[in-house]
């Protein structure tokens, strides 16, 4: 084989490769609906002993509500939330699983990070800890909850706050179910926390 077409079949090889990545690229892309959050039973597994000696009775329910949800730091994740304030523990909890399975190190489609995906172009720099990534996402959803002040009543607050965490100031018929499965896995946590 000469030189001349051995150069010719390596860059059918490459382009061949190009085009395939390129083909993979674009299946990659396309939108999936997000895979349905399982529901929280009603009593929530417990840690070992000796990790709920060291967390209080919050924290524990918390570590065995983000290992049923297959958290890869679900004491960490635990911790952060249930320093927050207390009516908003339950929808931080919930929204960290909704948006990337409390991973706080999870990056999204479109540059979002951390356990809440967070967009650094419209909040700022998201901070590398949980703790830091839930009193930002604690922060913004206070700021929304501001912003949707004139919505009544108070729950119905809450919702539009949630859609507009998701989508934006306008947001989409997506993001209306993104608050309601929020809403409903939140109310969950909330009553597997008071057993």
């Amino acid at each position: 084989m000469s030189i001349k077409a051995g150069r010719r079949s390596a860059h059918a090889i490459i382009s061949g490769g190009v085009i395939l990545a390129m083909y993979i690229g674009v299946q990659s892309c396309e939108y999936r609906e997000p895979k349905p959050v399982p529901s929280v039973p009603q009593k929530l597994r417990l840690p070992p002993p000796l990790l709920s000696s060291q967390l209080t009775p919050k924290e524990t329910k918390l570590v065995a509500f983000f290992q049923k949800q297959k958290s890869p730091v679900p004491v960490e994740m635990a911790k952060a939330v249930a320093k927050r304030k207390p009516r908003n523990i339950p929808i931080l909890a919930a929204m960290a699983v909704r948006e990337s399975g409390a991973d706080p190190k999870a990056i999204g489609a479109v540059g979002e990070q951390g356990a809440f995906q967070v967009q650094r172009k419209h909040w700022g720099v998201v901070p590398n800890d949980p703790e830091g990534q839930a009193r930002q996402a604690e922060r913004i959803l206070e700021d929304l909850l501001k912003s949707s002040q004139r919505v009544r009543p108070e729950a119905k607050r809450m919702k539009v706050a949630l859609a507009m965490y998701n989508g934006g100031k306008d947001y989409p018929q997506s993001s209306k179910r993104y608050a309601a499965s929020v809403l409903a896995l939140s109310k969950e946590i909330k009553d597997a926390m008071r057993d």
